[in-house]
C-alpha cells in the first residue's frame, strides 16, 4: 500500500517538476518522460496544497477499473480521471489522481515513480509529476469548462469520490463553486 510509505515521505520537496496539459486535451500528447510539458517551478501560489499528481505512461489498454485494481483508494484519494480518446477503446496514456492530502499524494509518487503496472506489459514505467490543476474542485471546473461533451459515456467520465460515496459526474459537477 502506498499510504505505508507516508512518513518516509516528510522532507520530500513540493517544488518537483510540474506537468500540464492544457486543457486536458487529446491532441498530440506523448508517452514519454521527456522533461516537454513539464515546469521546474511551481506555478500555484505559497501554500498551495499539491494533492492532484498526473501519471504518464500508462499502458493505452488500461481502463479506470483496472487503475483502481492498481491503486485501491481505501479513502485517500477523491479523483480518478484516465482520458480516452473520442472512440473510447483506448486512452490517452496518462491519468490524474487527486488525493485527500499532500501526504497522500507524495507516498503514492514515493511508491509508484518508475514502477510498471501490471495488467499489461509495458515498455516504460509510470512517471509522475504535479498536475497545473490541483484539487478536487479546481479539476471538476477544468472537466465542465472543457470537456463535458466529449466524455458522456460511462467509461470515458473520471471517478469522483465525495463524503466516502461514488458519486455520478453530472452530480459532482452540480456542486463546483460558481
Amino acid at each position: 500500500s502506498f499510504a505505508t510509505t507516508a512518513s518516509t515521505t516528510a522532507d520530500f520537496s513540493l517544488t518537483q517538476t510540474f506537468c500540464t496539459l492544457e486543457d486536458y486535451e487529446d491532441d498530440d500528447i506523448e508517452d514519454d518522460t521527456s522533461s516537454e510539458g513539464h515546469r521546474d517551478m511551481p506555478i500555484h501560489p505559497p501554500g498551495t496544497k499539491m494533492t492532484t499528481l498526473m501519471i504518464r505512461n500508462i499502458p493505452m489498454m488500461y481502463t479506470q477499473d483496472m487503475l483502481q485494481l492498481e491503486w485501491p483508494n481505501n479513502g485517500t484519494y477523491d479523483f480518478l480521471y484516465l482520458p480516452r480518446r473520442c472512440a473510447g477503446q483506448t486512452n490517452l496514456s496518462y491519468a490524474f489522481i487527486n488525493f485527500n492530502s499532500e501526504t497522500h499524494a507524495l507516498a503514492f509518487k514515493a511508491a509508484w515513480q518508475k514502477q510498471r503496472l501490471t495488467q499489461f506489459r509495458a515498455r516504460k514505467s509510470v512517471n509522475i509529476s504535479f498536475a497545473d490543476v490541483q484539487g478536487l474542485q479546481a479539476n471538476l471546473r477544468q472537466l465542465k469548462k472543457k470537456r463535458v461533451r466529449r466524455i458522456e459515456m460511462r467509461q470515458c467520465q473520471p471517478i469522483v469520490i465525495m463524503n466516502g460515496c461514488s458519486v455520478a459526474l453530472a452530480d459532482a459537477l452540480a456542486t463546483i463553486a460558481k
